[in-house]
């Protein structure tokens, strides 16, 4: 960005996105999850089609990044296959590589949601109220927990676990205001046609 200017100025807002990214994901994630009458029978199913929806275009951005370095950018760059391989598999905080795609760490901490809400999200949907809540208050408060000193909490799923609590809270105050709408017209509806 240019000096002094105004899209430097506005530029340094652009990291907010990742808040709001992990957010909406929060949001749409167990969106799909209560739609799909979610069980613990159906995480295989779940993962594999989270990892299809992020692995494929994650290995297209790679394989082009990786190639435009070689190309354009550093011809000098050295890349091995474990390096390729921890970035594909987002296993570079537990390593000495680095992001080859640096945005890449955010989908690592999306991943990582996966697992979490795929183990969690019977118990964030469950009937119970009280359970619903203590579930919701431990993924927030995952947050309190520090990062290992060898992993940069950026990379670190709880360092990001409040933004994603926000996520399934909103979703289901969307959810009980949509059943009150829903059960109010039908309740209107029933009652003008009795």
């Amino acid at each position: 960005m240019p000096k002094n200017s105004f899209f430097e100025s506005f530029a340094q807002f652009g990291d907010k996105g990742v808040q709001v990214f992990f957010i909406l994901s929060g949001l749409v994630i167990p969106w799909s999850l209560s739609f799909r009458k979610y069980e613990y029978k159906l995480v295989k199913e779940f993962l594999l089609r989270r990892f299809i929806r992020i692995q494929v275009p994650y290995a297209i951005a790679l394989t082009i990044t990786i190639f435009c370095y070689l190309l354009f950018i550093d011809p000098s760059l050295r890349l091995n296959a474990k390096s390729i391989l921890n970035n594909f598999l987002y296993l570079v905080p537990y390593s000495s590589d680095s992001w080859t795609l640096n945005v890449a760490w955010t989908l690592g901490v999306e991943v990582q949601f996966y697992l979490v809400v795929a183990i969690g999200f019977p118990y964030f949907a469950s009937e119970y109220p009280s359970v619903r809540r203590l579930s919701l208050l431990g993924l927030a408060s995952m947050g309190l927990i520090p990062a290992p000193e060898s992993i940069n909490p950026w990379y670190f799923f709880p360092t990001w676990a409040p933004f994603f609590a926000v996520g399934i809270i909103i979703f289901y105050c969307e959810l009980e205001n949509s059943l009150k709408k829903n059960f109010t017209y039908h309740f209107r509806f029933s009652y003008a046609f009795f």
